[in-house]
């Protein structure tokens, strides 16, 4: 069975995204992590894109780095993806982050750090307490 899970995360974190894609992908096969970067302007054709995807996810997790808490995209995103019932999970990508997305904040998100075994089996956990 394929697992939908959305990976928001700042375009400058993409190579992290992409070693945390192989990563999970290599642990789960069934796993697929979708995102929709913003490459160009966070508009409106960007949100409904990025909703379409959220909806068709299970989770969100959010990559956060030194940077991210900067990111409108991101924070929008995980806004998102609790309006849309979405679980969300934090993963700290790099030593001393002392800024997260302030959505994180406010939703009182707990942030993991990076270790795939663990993140996955959090998704696990999540899918088992919601089904």
């Amino acid at each position: 069975m394929v697992r939908n899970v959305f990976l928001s995360f700042t375009t400058e974190d993409e190579l992290s995204a992409n070693l945390f894609r192989d990563q999970a992908k290599a642990r789960q096969p069934s796993l697929v992590l979708r995102d929709y970067s913003v490459k160009d302007v966070f508009e409106r054709t960007w949100r409904q894109n990025a909703e379409r995807l959220i909806g068709a996810c299970e989770a969100t997790i959010c990559l956060v780095s030194k940077k991210t808490h900067r990111s409108e995209a991101v924070n929008w995103e995980i806004r998102k993806s609790v309006e849309m019932g979405k679980r969300v999970m934090g993963v700290v990508v790099e030593p001393m982050v002392s800024k997260v997305p302030t959505a994180l904040v406010e939703l009182d998100v707990e942030l993991l750090q990076w270790d795939v075994e663990k993140i996955l089996g959090e998704l696990h956990d999540m899918r088992l307490r919601h089904s």
